[in-house]
């Protein structure tokens, strides 16, 4: 279960919207029109039938990294999806959270969605795992 994923283009084909074109040309193997496959092979936004777990998406306006319309574009899918889902959006912010009240928000609306989605899944889980270890038929 994914709780929270940092950087992620929500379509792979948009070429050009960061300055850190060296990760792209290296994961798909080479320019865009040249791997036009292998770009659409692993862009999420082909496989958004198959998102069903709660997301909250976080981007920042000033985000010169990703471009913001990637976080709209995948809380928008989200939510014609009917995934449970909530976008926090920083008008003020860039890559990271960094102004003290944005970061005290960031960290409540980030422990409230991991409190809200698993916190009793994570519990059943680790007591799964520590049941599991403590068994004397695992080895």
């Amino acid at each position: 279960m994914r709780l929270r994923s940092r950087v992620s283009k929500f379509r792979s084909e948009p070429y050009g919207t960061t300055e850190e074109l060296w990760f792209p040309e290296w994961e798909f193997k080479g320019l865009p029109w040249k791997q036009r496959e292998l770009y659409r092979k692993f862009s999420p936004h082909l496989f958004a039938d198959k998102f069903k777990t709660p997301t909250l998406v976080v981007h920042g306006q000033s985000d010169y990294r990703l471009d913001v319309s990637e976080g709209f574009q995948l809380f928008t899918t989200l939510q014609r999806l009917k995934v449970p889902s909530k976008m926090l959006y920083f008008p003020d912010e860039g890559h990271w959270v960094l102004k003290p009240q944005n970061s005290r928000l960031w960290y409540k609306t980030v422990n409230d969605w991991v409190d809200q989605w698993c916190k009793d899944t994570c519990h059943l889980e680790r007591s799964r795992e520590i049941s599991a270890s403590s068994s004397p038929c695992s080895s």
